[in-house]
């Protein structure tokens, strides 16, 4: 199979798990296309056996959201069904997007993998991973007792089709797809799935897959199909060249600051508190939701404040001045008190950086740890990475040869914009360790009329990361920053915090 039928066909059996329950419908097995051996009925996703009729009830109204949904990896954008909610994961280099009802009834993901294969089709990643679903839902065949199992007497399969494979337009690219059910079982539902696929690129695909039950198939298949049909898909000549653009413009705006400019901002906030929260009705704190705090310090210093200023035995490297940053934060989530400590390094000329981050994850007095400790020395970078209960590794992050910003660059790049003075597109590389990789982050710096004087820093870190807006004054001191889950981070000081979160019972330690 080739690699990114391989993919997609793992990713499917992934959502198989997660299928929504429904009221118990056995479903009858029918005969339906599989892969056939020499000597069994001649099937094809593309051609229904005769008399067979997709249990399809008439279209429903689908109210679509006002805003469309950009999917960066992709190049995709698309309206969703107003009552749905996005979920985007990113591991490593993948994104994937789930999009679900209240009710949870049906989910549509959304992935855009890649082959090494420039010829493969469309129809083909549907052919295929139509029938590898097929064949995994089980086969029947002419058995004689006491004989081998000869496979060219398959006669059946328990999975049927309910609508052959169709090419389509939409968003002026070819699509194919199909639906598809697969029995689980006499109590249970029948699992459907509806797959749509386009070839966007010589090796790019974009995915759609509906997964339902029978009893809402009509209802899941109206919101998929509505959704699907409003993609849009971005040339990618166009999205390279846009890149490019605000890569460089991040590399003209970094060349002409000098050193005097970083000490300038390293000195101007030497230690910053930020409180993270989410809003309550009323505006008031007292009512607002407590979800972490974050300390912030800039000095100049020993590459030695890696190790709390210990000698690591690295001599002359110990003793090496550059831009320190170092933070201490605080996330609350679902019971769990998330704490980081990070040190960050880099060099005056850029060509160094080290930092060290290490986070305790504590629940009912246990706890558990990560540490990742990383060095780049121009172009080659090393990270090691260890935590509990899984063994230690070190990735060796492939880096750009232009527009890179070090980990510690990275956290002070609103105040560097801002000093710029240069209202326009951005676009870095930078380290990210929850990719374990080099990414593209992008900043675009405005000036808004509504709020003279004040400089509006829009930041997606990643290309399917979602966006966080900031607000800062002059002199890039933080006003606040809104983040995509209507989370807010505000300034704060020390004491404030502390009377704030002793009069919520919130823990300090």
């Amino acid at each position: 199979m080739i690699p990114i039928l391989r993919t997609i066909a793992a990713i499917l059996a992934a959502v198989a798990a997660t299928a929504p329950a429904a009221q118990p419908e056995r479903a009858s097995p029918r005969p339906s296309p599989s892969k056939v051996p020499a000597g069994a009925p001649p099937v094809s996703p593309a051609a229904p056996r005769t008399g067979q009729r997709p249990p399809i009830a008439a279209p429903t109204p689908v109210a679509l959201s006002d805003a469309p949904y950009r999917f960066e990896t992709a190049g995709l954008t698309m309206f969703l069904p107003e009552i749905a909610t996005a979920n985007l994961t990113t591991i490593g280099a993948k994104a994937a997007l789930e999009v679900l009802p209240p009710d949870a009834s049906w989910v549509i993901k959304v992935q855009a993998p890649r082959t090494s294969n420039p010829d493969t089709t469309a129809a083909e990643v549907v052919d295929e991973v139509t029938l590898q679903h097929l064949k995994e839902a089980g086969e029947i065949y002419e058995a004689v007792p006491g004989e081998k199992l000869d496979p060219s007497k398959l006669r059946f399969v328990k999975g049927r089709i309910l609508e052959p494979r169709r090419t389509m337009v939409i968003g002026g690219l070819q699509a194919e797809r199909v639906y598809f059910a697969i029995p689980q079982g006499l109590k249970d539902p029948a699992v459907v799935r509806g797959y749509t696929v386009f070839k966007t690129g010589p090796d790019r695909f974009v995915t759609f897959e509906l997964v339902t039950t029978e009893p809402h198939f009509a209802k899941a298949r109206a919101a998929y199909e509505v959704s699907v049909g409003s993609a849009t898909f971005t040339d990618p000549t166009t999205a390279v060249a846009e890149r490019a653009a605000a890569v460089q413009s991040g590399i003209r705006v970094l060349d002409a600051l000098t050193e005097r400019d970083y000490k300038d901002i390293l000195a101007a906030q030497p230690e910053r508190w930020e409180r993270l929260f989410k809003p309550a009705p009323t505006g008031a704190d007292s009512d607002a939701t407590e979800l972490g705090y974050r300390r912030i310090l800039t000095s100049i210093g020993p590459r030695s404040m890696l190790d709390g200023g210990r000698r690591s035995g690295r001599g002359v490297a110990d003793r090496q001045e550059g831009y320190i940053v170092q933070l201490e934060a605080r996330v609350l989530r679902e019971g769990l008190a998330f704490d980081t400590q990070s040190v960050l390094f880099m060099s005056p000329d850029g060509a160094e950086e080290a930092w060290t981050t290490k986070m305790a994850i504590r629940k009912d007095g246990q706890t558990r740890t990560a540490t990742e400790t990383g060095a780049r020395t121009g172009q080659s970078m090393s990270v090691q990475i260890e935590s509990t209960g899984a063994p230690g590794k070190i990735v060796k992050p492939s880096l750009q040869s232009e527009g890179y910003v070090s980990r510690a660059e990275a956290l002070l790049l609103p105040q560097l914009l801002i000093r710029s003075g240069v209202a326009t597109d951005y676009g870095f590389y930078g380290y990210q360790p929850d990719a374990e990789a080099v990414r593209l982050r992008r900043d675009t710096l405005e000036q808004p009329i509504e709020t003279p004087g004040l400089w509006r820093l829009t930041t997606k870190l990643g290309e399917d990361k979602p966006v966080q807006v900031s607000l800062y004054n002059a002199q890039g001191e933080l006003i606040r920053t809104e983040m995509a889950d209507g989370t807010i981070w505000e300034p704060t000081t020390l004491d404030a915090l502390k009377r704030l979160w002793q009069s919520k019972g919130l823990p300090l330690d």
